[in-house]
């Protein structure tokens, strides 16, 4: 009983850690794209349907490195879905500090910044759910 636990607990960590790298490899790409455009920023919009397209691609794809849903029950699986864009929110929130405000000493919370993350993980979960089912 305790080894199932820890499998269903190691399993929902390795998903989390997969969204977040996808999270953080596409903010760091968004902050690439604009400076080699030699532009100020991107439109909040087109940020928030790239986060869109990102999390819908990657949730698909996270089916082939997580082909079965990793908690059985439904009840776990909708805390988990629930629980994703808030996380991802936070974890945007995060690395866009470090990686671009944090020279222009800005402040670490973004509602923009937030949303878009938050946007991410209802795409990713939405797609991942979609693409197990």
């Amino acid at each position: 009983m305790l080894a199932a636990i820890f499998e269903v607990i190691f399993q929902f960590v390795l998903e989390l850690v997969f969204e977040a790298i996808v999270e953080i490899l596409s903010e760091l790409g968004l902050n690439f794209f604009e400076k080699a455009r030699k532009s100020k920023t991107i439109g909040p919009v087109l940020r928030g349907f790239s986060y869109i397209v990102v999390g819908v691609v990657f949730g698909i794809l996270s089916y082939f490195v997580l082909p079965v849903h990793i908690m059985p029950n439904t009840v776990l699986r909708v805390v988990g879905m629930i629980l994703s864009p808030g996380s991802m929110g936070l974890l945007l929130c995060l690395v866009s500090w470090i990686a671009s405000r944090k020279d222009r000493n800005e402040a670490f919370w973004s509602i923009e910044k937030f949303i878009q993350g938050a946007v991410f993980g209802i795409s990713y979960s939405l797609a991942r759910t979609m693409a197990v089912a």
